[in-house]
């Protein structure tokens, strides 16, 4: 079964189809709250896999959440401790993503994350549009 669309004009104005909108809106939410929280880059953003996200547990029972970000420029890898308002953006990707049957986006075996952020995020937050990796 397929997503509904949902489509609404107002005053004779072109139809807007806010499931559509509602998405992307999302999406971009995420990205520029990800890359502004954790001061990624968005290279890094593009790499980020379930597998990025890891737990630290402190002696005194604590959990603290980690982001691990790839080596890249530095050719090190990098852990970032997630503040608690990264740690929602993050918990609300993994959320919108697990909630269907399936697998899907970035998440999921087999997907490029690139082609994830890429397709669900078009711009980043200065308007520019992410350019192809170079591979």
């Amino acid at each position: 079964m397929g997503v509904s669309t949902v489509r609404v004009s107002a005053d004779g104005g072109p139809p807007v189809n806010l499931v559509a909108a509602e998405e992307e809106a999302f999406w971009t939410w995420a990205v520029v709250h990800t890359l502004r929280l954790s001061g990624v880059r968005i290279e890094e953003l593009l790499e980020l896999t379930h597998l990025s996200i890891r737990q630290y547990q402190r002696p005194n029972g604590e959990v603290i959440g980690l982001l691990v970000i790839a080596p890249s420029k530095t050719d090190r890898e990098r852990v970032i401790p997630m503040s608690a308002e990264l740690f929602h953006v993050i918990a609300q990707i993994i959320r919108r993503l697990t909630a269907a049957a399936a697998p899907s986006g970035c998440f999921a075996a087999g997907t490029s994350p690139r082609s994830c952020w890429v397709s669900r995020c078009r711009s980043c937050s200065s308007g520019a549009t992410i350019p192809p990796a170079a591979h």
